[in-house]
């Protein structure tokens, strides 16, 4: 079974600036999942980690 899943958000043009700006040469799927590990882990919510 695939463990990742196709997704499509719409995120305002200044969030996405600013994603492309602090990601460097990071892929964006990359970048977002792991600020959204972080996310989890702050409130004690274990993710299975995608990458490391």
């Amino acid at each position: 079974m695939q463990s990742n899943l196709a997704l499509g958000i719409s995120l305002p043009r200044q969030i996405i600036k600013q994603i492309d700006s602090d990601r460097g040469d990071v892929p964006r799927s990359r970048y977002l999942s792991r600020i959204l590990e972080k996310q989890y882990a702050l409130k004690g919510i274990e993710v299975k980690k995608r990458f490391a």
